[in-house]
């Protein structure tokens, strides 16, 4: 257990360049036509605020709360 915690640390640590990566590779990639029509900033923002409280989703919120987050996220994208 200690060790999966660490490792959320890092992700979260590191989670702005993280975030700055995935943006770059969703925008250059083929296979993801539909994040082209997602404004780069609020992708790369969404993004960053998942990494940045990984732990927090992982080990203190329900599956109910994961869900009803990233709904409203997908709903805002569409």
């Amino acid at each position: 257990m200690m060790l999966a915690y660490r490792l959320l640390r890092l992700v979260e640590n590191h989670s702005e360049a993280l975030a700055a990566g995935l943006l770059e590779k969703t925008q250059n990639s083929p296979l993801l036509p539909c994040y082209h029509n997602v404004p780069p900033g609020e992708l790369e923002q969404r993004v960053y605020e998942i990494y940045r409280h990984l732990a927090d989703w992982l080990l203190g919120k329900t599956e109910l709360d994961v869900e009803k987050r990233y709904t409203e996220i997908g709903e805002n994208w569409m």
